[in-house]
């Protein structure tokens, strides 16, 4: 009888030593930069433009509640397959068909449990339109120059933004510029962001970053914009690197439609969608120092609301009279 020999277990990897210093890091594993890397990060800020701060501090204080949906684990395969194939053929498995209503397939899907003890499973329709929005962006005339350019990719950054205060009304500002007269230094606050990639395109410094959506025509990428407030992660990575190492920047969107035939679209914000994200982050950012100080993370209006629907909504009177 031929016996056949278990597999040692895989051995956990060692804990890889984070930086402490702001600057710009290639290396880090996005586990240890999400949740062993202190610091503000744009995907905490958006939830307070969105969330009450209620809301915001209870999934800070219970990480296992953030999201963790099919969606997200697709857009992070496929920024895998596109800007890090090597790490995407290691760390991600399609998991093969078994019928577990017999003991072959019980049988067959322990075995291949066991030789996928680490890699994330997508099943196989998942894992097909990965590949084949990965396709899509490589043949896009624009978006494979971009993404083929030389640079980094998944670079982590590490910077501070000072805060103010004003004297007279105790009013927070956090901005790497004095906001104003009565404003005075009051401290720092540390941010993170993780750059999808950065390049150097037609004499510019640029920032890349990949988006996966389910629409990604003009408008319905707006959509996303303000629903996800993109606007507001391109102004703050663009303020964090500008911190670290002052210069003219762009930011550019590529985004691949995850419905098939998976079209492919550049995009850049424009000036006044950027001066508004930064007008969000920033917002946001003092809003997140206001409640840490004070210890008290506000929900709703305690009182009575006046509640409103949409004016387009109205079908039977005028909601004008």
């Amino acid at each position: 009888m031929k016996v056949h020999k278990r597999k040692p277990k895989a051995t956990a990897p060692k804990a890889v030593v984070l930086p402490t210093k702001p600057g710009m890091y290639d290396g880090i594993p996005f586990t240890d930069y999400c949740l062993r890397l202190k610091g503000a990060n744009s995907t905490m800020l958006r939830q307070f433009l969105h969330e009450t701060p209620s809301r915001v501090y209870y999934l800070m204080t219970h990480p296992e509640k953030a999201e963790d949906s099919v969606a997200l684990r697709l857009g992070h395969a496929t920024h895998a397959a596109v800007l890090e194939p090597e790490r995407f053929e290691e760390e991600y498995a399609r998991i093969p068909k078994f019928d577990l209503r017999t003991n072959e397939g019980k049988a067959g899907a322990l075995k291949w449990a066991e030789d996928h003890p680490t890699q994330a499973r997508l099943l196989p329709d998942k894992y097909d339109e990965t590949l084949a929005m990965r396709d899509a962006l490589l043949a896009h005339p624009l978006a494979s120059k971009l993404l083929g350019a030389p640079g980094r990719t998944e670079v982590t950054v590490l910077f501070s933004i000072p805060v103010w205060k004003n004297r007279e009304t105790g009013e927070i500002a956090c901005q790497p510029e004095s906001p104003g007269k009565g404003f005075v230094r009051a401290g720092e606050v540390a941010c993170k962001a993780r750059i999808d990639k950065l390049i150097s395109w037609e004499n510019w410094s640029t920032v890349l970053d990949l988006k996966t959506d389910r629409d990604a025509s003009l408008a319905g990428f707006g959509k996303a914009c303000e629903k996800f407030s993109y606007h507001a992660q391109a102004a703050m990575y663009l303020d964090a690197l500008d911190i670290l190492a002052p210069r003219k920047r762009r930011f550019i969107h590529v985004v691949v439609d995850k419905r098939p035939p998976h079209d492919v679209a550049v995009r850049e914000l424009d000036e006044p969608e950027l001066r508004e994200g930064r007008a969000a982050y920033r917002f946001a950012l003092a809003t997140y120092i206001q409640c840490k100080k004070s210890g008290v993370w506000p929900a709703y209006f305690d009182g009575i609301e006046p509640q409103e629907m949409r004016r387009s909504a109205f079908r039977f009177t005028d909601p004008t009279q």
